[in-house]
């Protein structure tokens, strides 16, 4: 599996995910779908484990039928640093680090669809290197 650098990712989507989080779950599994569509357009996804437990993301990529087709991790100081409330919770991160989005399933934000926000962004001109 590629590093998130070797993927020349422009933007990255990060999912806060728990174990046993049947929303987490559903919204893994539509991410995976997109997954492949959108590193075509300069976009990686990766899910960051809200759980403390290491053995937390095995049992969670078992639990979704092993069809999560983006990296997970065991991440708990990510959902600390950012302060997740709620899983699951979203992020769009640009390659530099910068968070362009966030969103829970208590937040407003939740309710534009991740696409869309994707699609903006794509579309944004690149920097000048």
């Amino acid at each position: 599996m590629p590093t998130l650098r070797a993927t020349k990712a422009q933007y990255i989507v990060i999912q806060v995910f728990a174990e046993k989080c049947g929303p987490c779950m559903e919204e893994a599994l539509k991410l995976s779908a997109l997954a492949r569509e959108w590193s075509e357009r300069g976009i990686a996804v990766i899910g960051m484990s809200y759980d403390s437990q290491p053995e937390s993301v095995k049992r969670f990529f078992d639990d979704t039928g092993k069809r999560v087709t983006f990296p997970l991790y065991c991440a708990p100081w990510f959902a600390e640093k950012h302060e997740v409330v709620a899983t699951p919770t979203l992020f769009v991160f640009s390659a530099e680090g910068k968070k362009l989005h966030a969103a829970d399933p208590l937040s407003e934000a939740s309710e534009t669809p991740l696409d869309a926000i994707l699609s903006k962004l794509a579309q944004l001109p690149q920097a000048a290197p």
